[in-house]
Formats: structure tokens, C-alpha cells, sequence
């Protein structure tokens, strides 16, 4: 259906014949178009039992079979099990292969491990050398199927070096055992922009207006300088305009709950040819309320300029601290404070600061250079727009969002760029055997001539298995 907690695709016999009539469609379109290389019926198909994902793939593979015979058509596993399908051949199918999206070490996959040891084992058979890709292949073999690894991630956060290993490693191991692969995701944009530590794209949109980030999902109870931030860092800043013009730096923490607790310290940008300070009150202090000015974006923020507790490592004075009233609840707290700077254009800027967590979850602190003076509800993001609400804004504020994404300058995830081109070898983790020669594909076969089959020629589908019986929906 598109909505959360309304499932109905899975037992609503209206929303499975309008599927069935799509791929219809789809396959009288493309079916003598050596251009598609597969069709892919459902992408995780996990909204019900494994029993009712086989029913209602293979209902869709008769579907297509029946007006296209030439092209693979792919079944995705139900999560990272195929089992319930069996053996394809045995029920008459042709030309298929299967889907896996693994992703060892994301979603709650060994929390607490270190990632080399979460990749070691899935990429080495794990301990008992019979767990990981080598329990995937001998399942493959027994199945007699190609398989396509449609989705993974082995080098988000983990820094740009190390990912680019893993990332080849991940590559090298799959093609050592003959299976297609595809990781998620070739561009990412996101708001902060940047690589970081590692994101979910090979590339993403390259940095602006956000000068330091760090979060409690990269980092928890982190206590560092701006230079050294886990998520983004910047110690310098080079102002390419000319004349003067006028910015706001801009302080920001929030939270997903109730547990904000962030404090900044000794905040400084000065011009590295004059030495000149452009920061008032940086140190803060009981009186840098009247230098700071506060904007609330969402819910309710204490501002502390006077907090000495715990201050962050290696910071001067005071700080601010960034907190919830005892008395104040919801799900989502947002707030900056902001003061602007005057910068001459063609000058270079050093910038320095301290931040740290106090035991907070759900967490991001953020530092802004933005020419847009913060306002009431509006947050402060990195993107030259506000966030668009697809099903309420206009047009135009759409269209300006993706003529964003597909004009804004993109940054190369350096340690992919490297380790997923170089001849150097890599040692990340214990080498494999030499990689077999795995034998090309056979060609296209001619097109067929004269007008596809009619829809209602398909074969009947195989004996299903009993319905899942209706779910009860979330009020």
C-alpha cells in the first residue's frame, strides 16, 4: 500500500492482481530488450511469512515467464533465506536467480563487535569455517542457482582507509565465488555532506555550510575538539568571494528523546592574516547571553553559558551547555544559537572549539557557517532549502530539492576510489585461493518475431501454500 502498518499487499487479492498485472505489462514492454538484464519482481519482500513471500513471488515469476521466456528473473530471499523456495528447477522454472542483501554488522548485527571481526567472519566462514559466504555457497551449490548480492555495506564508518579494504574485500570474496554484486549506495546525498568516516555512498554530495558534526550513533560520549570530530571536522576555513559579506556561526544540538546533554567550549575563528578574533565571547560566561542569540527549532532547550561541571577536554573557561528541563517531554528536541561574523572574501580562516556528550542517546551536535540567520522552527540544514514535505508543499519547493541533488558538487570517497582501483594487494583480511575463471554468459537470444502472448495464456500457478490470514492493523 505505500503506508506504514498497512501491509495489505500480502493478502489483499485486489493489490496481488494489480501487481500480477504490471509485471504484465512490464514484461510485453522489455521482453526482446537486450538492454534489461533481469527483472526483479519484489524487493525484500518480508512483510509476511516466508511461505507467503514463495507464493506470491513465484505467482509473479508464471506472470512474467509466460510472456517473456529469455530474461533472468530474480527471487529475493525472504530476509537472507531462500530455503522456502526450494530447488527452482524442480518446479519447472528456468533462467532465474536469487537475491541476498547481507549487511553483517548493521541493524542491531553484533552491536558490540569490533568490524574487522564482524567482516572477518562473514567474509572467512567464521570460526567453525562453515558459517558466513561459505554457508551461502554450499546452499547455492545444493539449489543449483546464480546469485546476486543486491545490497551491502561493509565500509560505513569505519574510516575511508579501512572501509576502501573491506569494501575490496567484500568485492574480491563475492566474485571468488562467482556472485553478482551491487552495494548500496553509488551516490548518497545527505544533509551534512562529506564522507566522514565513511558513508553510505561511494560518493555524496561534498561540503558546505556544516563545518563540524558528531552524533551518539558514530560516536557516543565523545570529547574532542572541532578538529578532531567523528563525523565532520573542519579547522580552516577559505572565504572564495569578493568584498565582505555577512554570515551567522551557528551552534546546534538535539535529540531524538528526552536525553540531550551537549556542551561547547572555546569557540574561536580568527583571520589567519591579521589575527583578528571575530568570535564575541566564545569562552562564554554568565554574560555571553547578550553576544548569543537563541533559536528553538523543536521542543524545549535549557541554554547553560555559565556551565563549568564537566567541561570538554582541553577547553578554557566556561561553557554552554545544550540540555532538557526536567519538566519537559517529546520525541524530537532541536535548538542553535547563533551570533554573525563579517568576513573579507579572498581570506583564509582558522577555526577551533571543543564539544562533548554527556551521556546522551539519539544525539547530534552541529556547527554552522550559513548566510541564512536562524529562525523560529526553521532547522538548520546544509541543503540551499527547507525540508519538503512531498504530499503538502509545492512544486516548485520539490523541484528545487532535486535540482539541488542533481547540481551540487559530489566528494569521492577517497579510500573506495583507491582500494577498489589499485593492484596493490591487500591485506586486510587472510588472502583466498586464486579465483577461478567464471565462464561468460550466453548471448541474447534473437528477438521473437510477431505480438507477445496474451496475459490470460499464463500457466497456472503451482499448488499454493495456505494464506497467511489477515494481520490485524495498528489503530
Amino acid at each position: 500500500s505505500g503506508c506504514a502498518y498497512k501491509n495489505q499487499y500480502w493478502y489483499n487479492k485486489d493489490y496481488q492482481d494489480r501487481t500480477i498485472w504490471l509485471w504484465e505489462q512490464i514484461a510485453m514492454r522489455y521482453k526482446d530488450n537486450p538492454n534489461v538484464a533481469a527483472y526483479g519482481l519484489l524487493n525484500e519482500p518480508w512483510g509476511s511469512s516466508a511461505e507467503n513471500c514463495v507464493e506470491r513471488v513465484t505467482e509473479l515469476y508464471w506472470a512474467v515467464r509466460a510472456i517473456d521466456p529469455h530474461h533472468t528473473i530474480i527471487l529475493h530471499g525472504w530476509h537472507n533465506d531462500i530455503s522456502a523456495f526450494g530447488k527452482p528447477s524442480e518446479q519447472g522454472m528456468i533462467n532465474v536467480a536469487f537475491e541476498l542483501h547481507p549487511y553483517p554488522g548493521l541493524f542491531g548485527d553484533r552491536p558490540n563487535d569490533d568490524p574487522w571481526d564482524v567482516h572477518h567472519d562473514w567474509l572467512r566462514c567464521g570460526p567453525d569455517g562453515q558459517s558466513g559466504v561459505c554457508k551461502v555457497d554450499k546452499i547455492m551449490r545444493d539449489v543449483n542457482c546464480p546469485l546476486l548480492m543486491g545490497e551491502f555495506q561493509p565500509w560505513q564508518g569505519i574510516g575511508l582507509d579501512k572501509g576502501g579494504k573491506f569494501a575490496r574485500a567484500t568485492y574480491d570474496t563475492y566474485a571468488y565465488y562467482g556472485w553478482a554484486a551491487a552495494s548500496w549506495a553509488y551516490k548518497l546525498t545527505t544533509i551534512g555532506g562529506g564522507n566522514g568516516p565513511g558513508l553510505w555512498g561511494m560518493l555524496t554530495n561534498a561540503k558546505s555550510g556544516l563545518l563540524v558534526n558528531a552524533n551518539t550513533w558514530q560516536c557516543s560520549g565523545w570529547d574532542t575538539s572541532f578538529a578532531e570530530a567523528c563525523s565532520r571536522n573542519t579547522n580552516s576555513i577559505k572565504m572564495d568571494f569578493d568584498g565582505t559579506r555577512t554570515f551567522y556561526l551557528v551552534l546546534k544540538a538535539g535529540c531524538l528523546n528526552d536525553n540531550l546533554d551537549i556542551v561547547f567550549g572555546d569557540i574561536s575563528l580568527t583571520n589567519e592574516d591579521t589575527g583578528e578574533e571575530l568570535i564575541v565571547d566564545g569562552r562564554f560566561g554568565s554574560s555571553s547571553s547578550s553576544s548569543w542569540t537563541e533559536v528553538v527549532i523543536n521542543g524545549t532547550i535549557s541554554y547553560d553559558y555559565d556551565y563549568t561541571a564537566s567541561r570538554p577536554s582541553g577547553a578554557q573557561g566556561a561553557s554552554l551547555r545544550f540540555s532538557i528541563p526536567g519538566t519537559a517531554s517529546g520525541s524530537l528536541t532541536n535548538g542553535v544559537v547563533y551570533q554573525p561574523v563579517t568576513l573579507q572574501g579572498g581570506q583564509r580562516y582558522a577555526f577551533s572549539g571543543y564539544f562533548k556528550d554527556i551521556g546522551s542517546s539519539d544525539t547530534w551536535a552541529e556547527v554552522y557557517l550559513t548566510d541564512t540567520k536562524p529562525k523560529t522552527g526553521i532547522d538548520v540544514k546544509d541543503y540551499p532549502n527547507k525540508a519538503v514535505d512531498f504530499s503538502q508543499d509545492p512544486i516548485e519547493d520539490i523541484e528545487a530539492l532535486f535540482e539541488y541533488f542533481g547540481t551540487c558538487e559530489y566528494e569521492i570517497n577517497d579510500g573506495l576510489q583507491y582500494w577498489m582501483t589499485t593492484d596493490e594487494v591487500n591485506d586486510v583480511f587472510p588472502a583466498l585461493p586464486p579465483t577461478a575463471p567464471v565462464a561468460p554468459p550466453p548471448p541474447f537470444p534473437s528477438p521473437t518475431s510477431g505480438p507477445p502472448p496474451s496475459p490470460t495464456t499464463r500457466p497456472p500457478v503451482p499448488e499454493p501454500v495456505p494464506t497467511l490470514l489477515a494481520p490485524s492493523l495498528a489503530p
